[in-house]
């Protein structure tokens, strides 16, 4: 969900946002891959409600810098 996140606040300094293959090799440990798709079930249901969510946010304050409102974005997504 970061991407969504730093997506949104690139819009308001009219950046772009790049993803790319990974650069490095993985190797999981044996655990049940099924309990993880579980756990994760969330994220995928609830991705509409947070994109209407980031598309619907404005900053509080007047601090234009990007840590500023990465700031606030973070205590968003957190409350």
């Amino acid at each position: 969900w970061r991407g969504y996140l730093y997506q949104r606040l690139a819009r308001d300094y009219n950046l772009k946002l790049l993803f790319s293959p990974s650069i490095v090799m993985q190797y999981r440990n044996v655990h049940n891959y099924l309990a993880d798709f579980d756990s994760e079930q969330p994220l995928y249901k609830e991705t509409g409600k947070l994109l209407s969510q980031l598309d619907e946010w404005q900053p509080s304050t007047n601090d234009l810098s990007l840590p500023g409102r990465i700031e606030e974005l973070w205590i968003m997504m957190y409350e």
